[in-house]
């Protein structure tokens, strides 16, 4: 029994052996000449041939022919056959003999071949082998190539390999696919950054793809399968240029300062070293080709670890996904080129490092660059802070200067009106007509200035604190009144009519600062006067349900409506040079505003200009003390402090004397003037008339002090300026009051 049991299992043992099973161990030899006959070429296998470790030929680069025995048995083949396949696509020549009685090879194929010379559409070398051609022998080989000798033999079931070829596709797939779409993310971040280093990024990642798509035959597959030479050629260009990218990524990528000057110099050596190897590997051999790369991609790589680990040790962080992307390429593709000169082993995993490397290493720079952009985008932040910042503090600069210089030549420009009204006045003689006109000339002239000087400093004191209202109650018509007779010269002297149209209902109060609404007011007429050559000026007032609104309207010469959208903005003159800053609808519009109200204007070049604001209703009763109460007071009837003053005898006599002679018994009052500026204490002497006043001056408040307390002196009036170094005015007041 146990015999016929042994006997069927020997029966039956060649049908149980997978397709994979041989009845001798694969043998091969490596010889000079390629005019071997393969019957002699087996005679010598079988002499003296070396085993197929494994299935597998690893020779690194050689320059000798290979001939391979893989003996098959017919019968082991059965009925579904088998697939012969050498998994390095690169090799040049491949030439398969089924059966080694004939001289002709039954395939004839390589990488140096177009594509459609291949049995099977496979990117590796792939050989249907059947029973019925295959010889009692087995299957001979012989392989050529400039390429690195290194290929593993595998005999599969036809299921098995086409399931496996799936495999390949669906994982070549998957990992180009990835390239790709890092290619094109990082190309569209380019166009929208315009940053140079997604360019160079994608244009190594184009590179280095397209040479891993060569390396791995996917380029004669699909690519270029007419053109083998090309496909021969190409590969070690690409290389060199993933190379030339690289560098020039690296130079983009980290910035110079962090690079230092002499990694700077090696990148751009090397890059231009890559360059001319590209250049070169078009007519050089494909062997020497591939050497240079190598030497040039080991000094490549090195260089950028340590660029990476260089620039994070410095501060950069961005490198750190640099740093580890590179690191990961380095480790997988020195598996892929260890295999390419024979010291590591040909499997799945070393076949396919490149392109599992190539995925991680985009993936990382990837990152990088998004990295990369947030640190950018973080420091030109806080760039624009800082910027932001030293603007702010400029322009509070500026306007405390500004403030400052005004209020300083506010001092002088006084002094020297006063001085111009005194002279006009007569406190120095009679002045002849041409000179008192000049004087006049210099007095409006001023007044113009020092109308410039309070308009700077409303606006700088209006930006740094904000506008400051001391609100009444207050009636409006009355207030516009007032402003309309104190206007009117002015208009007439330009043959220019001004008209104010109240109606007949009074209009209700409103609660304001009655000196900042004049103002506005005045800036108005002002600018209408200014701009207005002939024709006339109309103030008109209407009450809306919420609030009451006043409306200017001239004939001047308008303003043309490119200039419109400016005419609210501080130093615009809105194209009509006519004087003045530009500073005053500014400051009118802030009142206004200040006030809760608002200011609009429209215009046509020349036809006019209508301006309005409008200010909210107080809700108040009318009282009494509102404000606008009576007829404006003119200048010329404002009380002088002559009359003011006490006199010590009778005021008649003491006027008497102010036309030529003083009365024996008048007793002129003593003011003092304190002032630590020489030209107030001018002005203030030829203001307050020698013949009328004892006038004394003091350039300290502890002068004036020690008159008032040592000399025991008791005058009238002291005129004290309040800012004065020492003892200021404020003080002086003080001790004079306790004495």
């Amino acid at each position: 029994m146990r015999l016929a049991i042994a006997l069927a299992l020997l029966l039956l043992l060649p049908g149980l052996l997978p397709a994979s099973a041989t009845i001798e161990v694969p043998r091969w030899i490596a010889v000079p000449q390629t005019d071997l006959a393969p019957a002699v070429a087996l005679e010598r296998i079988r002499a003296g041939g070396r085993p197929l470790e494994q299935g597998t030929l690893n020779l690194g680069f050689s320059d000798r022919v290979i001939w391979v025995w893989y003996p098959v048995h017919p019968a082991v083949l059965r009925d579904r056959g088998a697939i012969l396949e050498l998994d390095n696509p690169l090799l040049d020549h491949v030439a398969v003999w089924l059966d080694v009685r004939h001289a002709q090879a039954d395939f004839d194929t390589g990488d140096m071949r177009p594509f459609a010379t291949r049995p099977l559409p496979s990117r590796n070398f792939a050989f249907p082998l059947v029973a019925d051609r295959l010889g009692a022998e087995g299957v001979v080989l012989r392989i050529h190539s400039s390429s690195s000798l290194q290929t593993r033999f595998r005999l599969l079931d036809p299921g098995v390999w086409r399931a496996s070829e799936e495999r390949e596709r669906l994982m070549a797939a998957v990992l180009y696919a990835v390239i790709l779409v890092l290619l094109f993310y990082n190309l569209l971040l380019f166009v929208a950054t315009r940053d140079r280093s997604f360019l160079w990024f994608c244009l190594y990642l184009l590179s280095i793809g397209l040479s891993s798509a060569t390396f791995s035959g996917l380029g004669l597959q699909y690519l270029w399968p007419d053109h083998p030479v090309f496909n021969n050629r190409i590969l070690p260009v690409f290389l060199d240029l993933s190379v030339l990218f690289s560098a020039l990524f690296v130079l983009s990528f980290i910035p110079r300062p962090v690079l230092g000057e002499p990694l700077y110099r090696f990148w751009q050596v090397l890059g231009l070293g890559a360059w001319f190897l590209a250049l070169a590997s078009l007519l050089l051999p494909y062997t020497l080709s591939i050497h240079l790369f190598s030497a040039i991609a080991a000094i490549g790589l090195s260089g950028l670890v340590f660029s990476g680990f260089w620039a994070y040790q410095r501060g950069y962080f961005a490198s750190r996904f640099f740093l580890l992307g590179m690191l990961i390429f380095l480790g997988f593709s020195s598996v892929r080129l260890l295999v390419a000169y024979g010291v590591a082993p040909l499997n799945l995993f070393s076949n396919w490092s490149v392109q599992f490397g190539l995925v991680l290493e985009a993936l990382l720079l990837s990152l990088a660059l998004a990295d990369r952009i947030n640190a950018l985008k973080q420091e030109r932040a806080e760039a624009q802070e800082a910027a932001i910042r030293n603007l702010q503090r400029a322009d509070e600069l500026k306007d405390r200067f500004l403030a400052v210089v005004s209020h300083e030549l506010r001092t002088p420009l006084n002094g020297i009106l006063g001085l111009v009204g005194g002279l006009l006045s007569g406190a120095r003689g009679s002045l002849s007509e041409a000179q008192a006109e000049t004087l006049r000339l210099v007095d409006a002239s001023g007044r113009r200035l020092l109308g410039l000087i309070d308009e700077i400093l409303d606006f700088t004191t209006a930006r740094e604190r904000g506008v400051v209202l001391n609100r009444t109650a207050c009636r409006l018509d009355r207030l516009l009144d007032q402003v309309v007779q104190l206007m009117q010269p002015l208009f007439e002297t330009r043959g220019l009519e001004l008209e104010l149209r109240l109606g007949r209902t009074p209009l209700p109060l409103v609660s304001c600062d009655t000196q900042r609404i004049q103002q506005v007011l005045l800036n108005l007429l002002g600018n209408a006067l200014k701009f207005t050559d002939e024709g006339r000026v109309v103030i008109s007032v209407s009450v809306k349900e919420e609030e009451v609104c006043i409306e200017v309207e001239d004939t001047g010469i308008g303003i043309r409506d490119e200039d419109i959208p400016k005419v609210f903005d501080p130093l615009e003159t809105a194209g009509a040079h006519r004087g003045g800053a530009g500073l005053g609808l500014a400051i009118s519009r802030e009142i206004v505003q200040a006030h809760g109200g608002r200011m609009e204007l429209r215009s046509t070049a020349g036809l006019g200009t209508r301006i309005w604001f409008c200010l909210p209703l107080s809700g108040l009763e009318e009282a009494d003390g509102a404000c606008g109460t009576g007829a404006p007071i003119p200048v010329s009837e404002v009380p002088l402090l002559r009359d003011a003053l006490p006199l010590t005898a009778n005021a008649s006599d003491n006027r008497q004397g102010a036309d030529g002679g003083t009365a024996k018994d008048t007793v002129l009052p003593d003011v003092w003037v304190v002032d630590d500026d020489p030209v107030n204490l001018r002005v203030a002497t030829l203001l307050l008339d020698s013949q009328r006043f004892r006038v004394r001056t003091f350039s300290s408040g502890t002068s004036v002090l020690t008159a008032l307390f040592e000399e025991g002196a008791r005058p009238a009036l002291v005129l004290l300026d309040l800012m004065m170094p020492g003892i200021d005015g404020f003080e002086v007041c003080a001790r004079i009051r306790e004495h």
